[in-house]
C-alpha cells in the first residue's frame, strides 16, 4: 500500500480547513453527524436500538460505497454482562478494501471508530420529567463520519492500495472498549497480518481552535517523518504527534 498517499487522503479528510470542506464529501460528512446525533438514536448507548439503528446506517453506508463487509447488515455481534448484570447486545461493522499486490494483499492496515455514545437520562427538573439526549457529536460522531468518507475515499483508488484496508464501526467502547477487545479477540486468523492500525477519534473540533493530535503507542520515527511530510504540503494541516 502507498502508506504516503493513504496518510495523505486520511489528513484531509479530518481537516476542517481543507480543500474539500466545500464539496459533496463536507456534505456528507455533516449528513453523517446529523443522523447519528439525531433524537430517534437517543444517544447510541450500548444494547440500545439507537445503537443498533446507528450500526444498520454504517453498513448501509459501506455498502452504497461498494465496500464489501464480512459479516451480514446485523454486523459482528457479541454480548457482554454490564456491572449491573444486563445482558447487553452490541455490534462491531467491518468491511474490507483489498489491495492490488499479490505479495501485500495479504496484509492489513485497519481504520477505526467507535460509534457509540453514552445514551440518555430521565430526571426531574422543577417538577417536571424531562429527557437529556447525550448525541455524542464529536465523541463520536465526528471520529464515524471520518471513517466512512476515508472508506468510501479508499474504495475509489483501490487500485492504489498494495495492502488491503479493513474498516472497523466498534460497537460498545463507552462500556469498557468492549467491541475493539471483541474484535481483537476472534481475529486470529488476521491478527499476525496486521502492520497498522489508525483509530480515529473526537475530530469535531471547530475551526482554529486545534490541530488534530496523533497519538502512537510506539514512537516511529517512519511514521512521524512521513506526517511531517504530508503537512507541508499546500491546503494540509499540521497535526501534532503525541
Amino acid at each position: 500500500m502507498n502508506f504516503r498517499f493513504f496518510i495523505s487522503a486520511s489528513l484531509v479528510l479530518l481537516s476542517p480547513l481543507s480543500l474539500l470542506s466545500q464539496n459533496e464529501t463536507a456534505e456528507r460528512l455533516k449528513k453523517h453527524v446529523q443522523i447519528l446525533t439525531s433524537d430517534s438514536l437517543m444517544g447510541r448507548m450500548a444494547g440500545t436500538p439507537g445503537e443498533k439503528k446507528a450500526s444498520l446506517y454504517i453498513h448501509d453506508e459501506f455498502t452504497k460505497a461498494d465496500i464489501e463487509t464480512l459479516f451480514d447488515r446485523n454486523g459482528q455481534q457479541f454480548s457482554f454482562l454490564s456491572t449491573f448484570g444486563d445482558t447487553i447486545s452490541s455490534q462491531n461493522i467491518i468491511g474490507i478494501i483489498e489491495g492490488y499486490d499479490p505479495k501485500l494483499r495479504d496484509e492489513l492496515i485497519i481504520v477505526g471508530a467507535h460509534y457509540d455514545h453514552l445514551g440518555f437520562n430521565k430526571l426531574s427538573v422543577n417538577g417536571k420529567m424531562v429527557t437529556q439526549i447525550f448525541r455524542g457529536a464529536n465523541d463520536n460522531a465526528s471520529g464515524t463520519a471520518v471513517l466512512i468518507e476515508v472508506a468510501r475515499e479508499l474504495k475509489r483508488v483501490s487500485f492504489d492500495l498494495k495492502r488491503s484496508v479493513m474498516v472497523v464501526a466498534f460497537g460498545a467502547s463507552e462500556a469498557s472498549l468492549t467491541g475493539s477487545w471483541f474484535f481483537i479477540d476472534n481475529a486470529a486468523k488476521y491478527r499476525d497480518k496486521i502492520k497498522l492500525m489508525i483509530n480515529i477519534d473526537q475530530v469535531g473540533v471547530s475551526p482554529g481552535e486545534y490541530n488534530p493530535q496523533i497519538f502512537t503507542i510506539l514512537p516511529s520515527p517512519e511514521l512521524t517523518a512521513l506526517i511531517n511530510s504530508v503537512s507541508e504540503k499546500p491546503a494540509m494541516i499540521t497535526p501534532v504527534i503525541k
